[in-house]
């Protein structure tokens, strides 16, 4: 079961170091994917929102776990495989990714939830 091996994952970094602060991107809308066609698509994009709202559900369960959604990206944006997000994407991903971590961190230092 995924959820189980998503804990599992969780409990060992937490095992590790009691502390760690666990953040985990939000699944892309797979089913907007260019390349996907129906009904792969729907398929895929049912089991990405599971999968997404089982992580969003073990951090609202867990103070050190975070999920960070997926920013939506344009159709123009993604590689030519119509699949992997194109460089500009990353890029607007990453950053936004690097914002939001910092937050939560800077939020943590300061004592609030």
């Amino acid at each position: 079961n995924t959820a189980r091996a998503i804990n599992g994952i969780n409990q060992a970094i937490l095992q590790k170091n009691g502390d760690a602060q666990i953040f985990w991107c939000g699944v892309p809308p797979v089913e907007k994917f260019p390349a996907l066609r129906f009904p792969l698509s729907l398929v895929m994009g049912l089991w990405a929102k599971s999968l997404d709202a089982q992580i969003r559900h073990l951090s609202r369960i867990h103070q050190n776990i975070h999920h960070l959604s997926t920013p939506s990206i344009k159709a123009r944006h993604f590689s030519i495989d119509g699949v992997h997000p194109g460089r500009l994407a990353y890029q607007q991903w990453g950053e936004y990714l690097g914002r939001n971590i910092s937050n939560i961190l800077q939020l943590r230092v300061k004592g609030v939830d």
